[in-house]
């Protein structure tokens, strides 16, 4: 067997294993959440968690799958450059959302028109701590812009090891701040 053929064979082997460890992490971390917090904040981070990761698509504006294509590092890194620049303008345009359903919110003393269901969702996405979960979404948006732009480069690179070092931290750290919110009554 070629040294090409067993050096891709690992880098699939890598990639594959990083991803089912990052699949089984938030699996063994559930049962020990959903002891420590409430149904209906496991339910909102549910909720946030998918808005957040449907905004994430298009953090970049879909230019990170460019990155690979030119035969010019100076091209790749001004792609690079423009992906950065696109998921930082998402989000500062969702911290100006944030803002302006947050002073809304208050603006309506924190009620609305509806069921109690949908005023009991706008309160703990607009109400609870601030408007803390309309506000997360920012940095969260910003970040996912970051890690897929950054992914796509070092896939350029061929660095497959450090994506299966990114592929295992993102669940890792989402695991950590869920236990920390836990810990803190976030979900109480």
């Amino acid at each position: 067997m070629s040294a090409g053929l067993r050096g891709a064979r690992a880098d699939v082997v890598r990639l594959a294993g990083a991803a089912v460890v990052a699949q089984l992490l938030p699996l063994a971390v559930l049962p020990w959440l959903t002891r420590l917090v409430a149904p209906a904040a496991l339910g909102h981070w549910a909720l946030w968690t998918s808005v957040a990761a449907n905004l994430a698509t298009v953090a970049c504006g879909r230019y990170e799958y460019a990155i690979v294509r030119p035969r010019h590092p100076a091209a790749a890194r001004g792609l690079l450059a423009l992906c950065l620049v696109l998921a930082a303008a998402g989000a500062a345009g969702a911290l100006v959302l944030a803002a302006l359903a947050v002073g809304a919110w208050g603006g309506l003393g924190g009620g609305a028109a509806g069921s109690a269901d949908l005023q009991a969702g706008l309160q703990a996405w607009l109400g609870q701590g601030g408007g803390l979960l309309a506000w997360a979404l920012a940095p969260a948006l910003g970040l996912a812009g970051l890690v897929q732009a950054l992914t796509l480069w070092h896939n350029r690179a061929g660095d497959f090891r450090r994506i299966g070092q990114a592929r295992l931290l993102a669940p890792g750290l989402t695991a950590a701040l869920q236990a920390v919110a836990a810990w803190a009554g976030a979900g109480a």
